[in-house]
């Protein structure tokens, strides 16, 4: 079990990162904010996906 803890601690890691980069993309070039939206749900998702099992 350690090996999934560990998982989802570098999951949620990755997630913070990828969050953090949406918001300052999204700051910094609103044209192609309709992409990052779509990017972001699906990395959400996924994330919710992986978590919730």
């Amino acid at each position: 079990m350690r090996g999934c803890i560990e998982h989802e601690i570098w999951l949620n890691a990755l997630f913070y990162f990828v969050e953090t980069i949406y918001i300052v993309l999204l700051f910094s070039l609103p044209r192609i904010s309709f992409f990052l939206d779509f990017f972001f749900l699906v990395v959400f998702s996924l994330a919710y996906v992986i978590n919730s099992t």
